[in-house]
């Protein structure tokens, strides 16, 4: 059953998946934001009834959480909306770690702890001195490094499991550092220098990185594929 749940979601997430894409690509805003919730819901959803426990709920939450996130953005020029949902994708990535800690915390010693938070101190420390540079604005600029240095830790903490626990976490280090990159290429289009068809690539990176890590974690977790 839980596989059957897992083929038959992972075609409707495809499916959704490139409809949104054919939208951004054709740059038809107003069908685009209709069906834009619904492609990171689909997986959101799966996950609560491939795993309905811990590992099923945390990942249905970090999803969801993104799913907000969404509908903030489709109001892109709402500066207010836009800093709200950079704040629901923040949360939901802490999420995602917090969900790798909970499923291999017997790998990590104390010591890990301390190395990766002053590296998330660090990376956040030089992403600030970098970034303000093209912004700006200390106010989105803070902000926005702490939640770019969260989502390079999501990566490090990928890898990191993958070397400690299990190799399965590669999956979703490839799903965080996919997804990184759409927001990178999506602060360079909002903050420094916009490029044709911008809404298609940032779509496409941000769901193939959304759909790793979400079927990822369930793979990890021993939900599927076990």
């Amino acid at each position: 059953m839980p596989m059957l749940t897992f083929w038959i979601t992972l075609g409707l997430f495809l499916a959704v998946t490139v409809l949104e894409l054919v939208f951004a690509f054709f740059e038809m805003d107003k069908p685009r934001s209709i069906v834009k919730p619904f492609c990171v819901s689909v997986p959101a959803i799966a996950a609560l009834i491939i795993s309905p426990n811990l590992l099923g709920g945390l990942i249905f939450l970090g999803a969801m959480l993104g799913v907000l996130g969404d509908i903030c953005l489709i109001f892109k020029k709402n500066q207010k909306l836009f800093v709200v949902g950079t704040g629901f994708f923040l949360l939901g990535h802490i999420t995602y770690i917090a969900l790798m800690i909970v499923l291999f915390r017997e790998s990590i010693h104390w010591y890990n702890y301390l190395i990766l938070a002053m590296l998330h101190l660090t990376v956040w420390g030089l992403s600030l001195y970098a970034v303000h540079k093209l912004i700006k604005d200390w106010r989105l600029c803070i902000p926005g490094c702490f939640y770019l240095s969260t989502l390079f830790m999501e990566v490090v903490w990928g890898f990191f499991m993958a070397g400690m626990a299990t190799e399965k976490m590669l999956v979703v280090a490839i799903g965080s550092t996919i997804f990184l990159s759409s927001d990178i290429y999506l602060v360079k289009c909002n903050f420094y220098k916009h490029s044709k068809r911008e809404d298609f690539f940032i779509m496409l990176l941000y769901l193939i990185g959304q759909g790793l890590i979400i079927y990822g974690l369930l793979f990890s977790g021993g939900a599927i594929f076990a």
